[in-house]
């Protein structure tokens, strides 16, 4: 049994908003200027030197990003940046479709960082449907969201242990008895016996106990085992992602075992990805996702469903629109009855046309009915890069 500690953790989705402004506008025109020269490189695609020049300036506002430290928004950077470093490698009849999804996902980079500048928590993985179709269409066979998920990971767990502490003298053998028990319950939970996910979360339990009171290790292996109570109790589905992370897992208590306590900050992100986006269905998971206010990362279905792409131009219009009228308003109210007509014409004419008015194809990223958190959990999938 744990409990989570007392001490105020900020937001992971809060962000430090004077050095974004800063750069926020320096950002902006970055990627307007690589915007166009991405345009122009469709219509004229023998023209590598604009290629080059839409990729430097990405590559500027991705610099920029870095340096506040929206270490998940540069990791959508660089995938934009390897898109466009393989566009003078496409055949021709294959650019405009590449350009186009290069296209979009910079436009949903510049809306995101408005969103946060203006106040919205920050939530990468609002930015996952465009990072998905970016590396699908380069060949990668499953996106990972937890390269976009990178929550606070100083929050440590406050053990309430009832049994006494390990001896250094029993130490080595405990640690081994645990994985020997940890990898039985792995071939079986591989088979598909639901038995295995309870054999591992034992082992982990067993590991766990064995951790220095407060230290990283502990806390990790306490969110390891939200994890295997989430799979044991139904709340995330035991697929082939959640399987993979299982196998990695194996490979981080060798690691235990042999006396290194270190586990990679990416391993550490993906357990917490997989609970974050687990129904609490015991306390544990509602433990962990406390801490690291996971919540606060998870964006809803509604936003994940929102095509803010499309959307924008037409908030715009609605926006210089809304704006002209007031300003007539203030001149009729003030005597200048003349006025009158033209207000009158301004609120009567229709709303701008919904259309995009750039060259973005229908539904680019897939079908948006099932962005949702259970979209998410079946994206789940542990990186390829953990160590």
């Amino acid at each position: 049994m744990q409990k989570t500690n007392s001490m105020g953790v900020g937001s992971a989705a809060s962000v430090d908003l004077g050095p974004l402004s800063w750069i926020h506008p320096e950002v902006n025109n970055a990627l307007t200027r690589s915007l166009d020269n991405l345009s122009a490189f469709r219509a004229n695609p023998t023209d590598l030197l604009l290629l080059k020049q839409a990729r430097t300036q990405v590559h500027q506002a991705s610099g920029a990003i870095h340096m506040v430290g929206l270490d998940a928004v540069v990791a959508y950077t660089d995938e934009i940046e390897r898109q466009l470093a393989r566009l003078d490698e496409l055949e021709a009849d294959e650019i405009p479709g590449a350009c186009t999804l290069v296209d979009r996902a910079c436009r949903r980079l510049a809306i995101f960082l408005d969103e946060i500048v203006g106040g919205a928590p920050a939530q990468p993985l609002k930015l996952f449907p465009e990072y998905e179709a970016m590396q699908l269409a380069r060949g990668v066979e499953a996106a990972s969201p937890s390269d976009l998920f990178f929550p606070d990971l100083s929050p440590r767990a406050v053990p309430v242990d009832k049994e006494p502490p390990i001896s250094a003298d029993n130490l080595a053998s405990h640690l081994l008895k645990q994985r020997r028990s940890y990898q039985s319950g792995l071939l079986t939970f591989l088979r598909g016996d639901d038995k295995g996910a309870r054999m591992m979360r034992e082992a982990v339990g067993g590991i766990e106990h064995a951790c220095e009171r407060q230290s990283t290790a502990r806390t990790f292996w306490w969110t390891v085992g939200a994890f295997f109570d989430a799979l044991i109790k139904g709340g995330l589905d035991p697929g082939f992602g959640a399987k993979q992370l299982a196998a990695r897992l194996d490979l981080q208590i060798r690691r235990f075992v042999e006396g290194s306590t270190k586990v990679a900050n990416r391993l550490q992100r993906e357990v917490l990805y997989y609970v974050a986006v687990s129904t609490p269905v015991a306390p544990t998971v509602s433990a962990v996702q406390r801490a690291f206010d996971l919540a606060a990362l998870v964006p809803s279905a509604e936003v994940l469903n929102a095509d803010l792409v499309r959307l924008q131009p037409i908030l715009r219009d609605a926006r210089e629109q809304l704006g002209a009228a007031k300003e007539m308003w203030l001149k009729v109210a003030s005597g200048r009855a003349d006025r009158l007509p033209k207000l009158r014409e301004l609120l009567t004419s229709p709303p701008a046309p919904a259309v995009w008015k750039s060259e973005q194809p229908a539904m680019a990223i897939g079908d948006r009915s099932k962005m949702d958190l259970r979209y998410l959990q079946s994206q789940a999938q542990p990186s390829r890069l953990t160590a």
